[in-house]
């Protein structure tokens, strides 16, 4: 849909149409399906003046201490451990190693038991077998030196504590929690300016278009612990150039009743590892690719190709304009296992991102937009009444701020309030000024408001039960 990947496109077909290509590329009904290219993009409008191809392995520089550097190369291909554990999240590469370790042990035990060599048929095996165990060695004590120096920098950075949360903003929905829970990473002194800023961009991008997000605010708070007004206005700039205006597709399932409840579903299956909550959009669409139900509209075709159109491709080249990422790369290469053999997908781009490279991407390609590119899109300065960052603290009023300390649940009933998640914290109180005999509830969730109807009327007659049975906190106080 983007006037660069059709660019891209059109300039493809030219040249697949033109010799010496034309008879390479010429793929008629009786040859089968054809292979489709599905040309995406990171940032709308932009198009790569150079684009450099580069495969290989990847080679691994860290410091073990302040003078010792070493340099290790990782290959699947001759490294087994590595191949099989290519995927792994942290925890599960963790036990892996621990199992690793301990084969190994088992081995030199066997290796170093005189019984083991009492015959001249045990010394040969061993002789055969000592080049392959020294290799073992070396690969072992790689492999901890590598996971040893990870963990060294999981907790200086106290990445669990952050991924958590990235993870909770990518895939869930609650402002008041993580409002308050990026306030709190960004005022850590502990976690480095690169990570706050890439916080406040997801916190950002997941509420640009809630009522009383406290945007501005977040942007403030990065300016005042640490980071650069250069770096901190990147959250705008990601949501001028890949905000919800500007984005095709439905990124966090949030912006219609429909996807909401697709999303509020997901959530309620739960997921096994609070680090694996978020799946890139991309899995979603090729799934609906592979499915045949990808729309036309939102993907179409270059003209001409009516032979594609009504075929189920086996093999999909994804070129991703802007770069590509590790994470992207890992969920195709696991549904090309899951396809076994009934489709293949073939993951490329401009580049491979990490954070650090696309952010730094992202200021490069602000510098060719208009200054306003720098500043809040027109919604989030009307909304909060201000055109810069100057965003008040919620001690001062400011609206949206008093909106993010707002609870997510405040449910009144029978006189008394239960109120989750707010400034106040979560808890069961008199309610001040409330008929003892009325019943209002006030939910601010953007999910399935008929689904949830039933939920929170459960939930008022539990309260209510429970108010009955052990009292308040203030009827306790009186009795004791």
């Amino acid at each position: 849909m983007s006037q660069a990947g059709r660019t891209v496109a059109l300039e493809l077909r030219e040249a697949m149409n033109t010799m010496p290509y034309r008879e390479l590329f010429g793929f008629k009904p009786t040859s089968g399906s054809a292979p489709l290219l599905l040309i995406l993009g990171k940032i709308c409008g932009y198009v790569p003046s150079r684009v450099r191809a580069q495969v290989s392995y990847p080679k691994l520089t860290y410091f073990l201490h302040p003078f010792a550097r070493q340099d290790l190369v990782l290959n699947p291909a001759s490294d087994s451990f590595y191949a099989a554990q290519l995927f792994s999240n942290f925890g599960d590469l963790g036990a892996a190693l621990s199992a690793y370790v301990q084969s190994y042990q088992a081995r030199t035990q066997s290796i170093n038991n005189p019984k083991s060599m009492e015959t001249l048929a045990d010394m040969k095996r061993f002789v055969e077998e000592y080049p392959e165990f020294k290799k073992l060695g070396g690969n072992v004590a790689k492999h901890v030196s590598l996971v040893g120096e990870l963990s060294r920098i999981i907790e200086r950075d106290e990445l669990l504590s952050v991924s958590e949360l990235e993870q909770s903003l990518a895939a869930n929905e609650s402002h008041a929690a993580d409002y308050k829970n990026v306030i709190n990473m960004i005022q850590s002194s502990r976690i480095p300016s690169s990570n706050k800023l890439r916080l406040a961009i997801l916190y950002a991008l997941r509420y640009q278009k809630l009522a009383g997000n406290a945007i501005p605010h977040v942007v403030d708070t990065l300016i005042e612990n640490g980071v650069s007004a250069d770096r901190a206005r990147l959250v705008y700039v990601t949501l001028n150039l890949a905000g919800a205006d500007q984005r095709q597709d439905d990124l966090f399932m949030n912006e219609s009743i429909f996807s909401r409840g697709k999303s509020a579903l997901k959530g309620l299956k739960g997921v096994e590892n609070v680090y694996t909550q978020h799946t890139p959009h991309l899995s979603q669409t090729l799934e609906l690719l592979l499915k045949g139900r990808l729309r036309e509209t939102s993907y179409p075709f270059v003209e001409g190709d009516e032979y594609a159109r009504t075929q189920r491709p086996q093999d999909i080249i994804v070129f991703m304009l802007g770069g590509t990422t590790y994470e992207e790369s890992r969920a195709v290469a696991l549904l090309n296992q899951q396809l076994a053999g009934q489709a293949r997908i073939i993951i490329g781009g401009t580049f491979v991102h990490n954070s650090q490279s696309f952010l730094d991407m992202l200021s490069n390609v602000a510098e060719h937009y208009p200054p306003s590119v720098y500043g809040p899109p027109s919604s989030i300065a009307a909304s909060t009444g201000t055109a810069t960052s100057g965003a008040v603290t919620p001690a001062t009023g400011n609206t949206a701020s008093a909106t993010a300390n707002a609870p997510a649940i405040n449910l009144r009933a029978g006189g008394y309030e239960l109120s989750v998640g707010g400034a106040a914290g979560s808890g069961l109180y008199r309610a001040s000024g409330a008929n003892p005999g009325g019943i209002a509830a006030s939910v601010q969730l953007d999910g399935l408001r008929d689904g949830a109807r039933n939920f929170f009327g459960s939930l008022r007659d539990r309260v209510e039960t429970t108010v009955q049975r052990v009292g308040t906190p203030r009827a306790q106080e009186e009795g004791a």
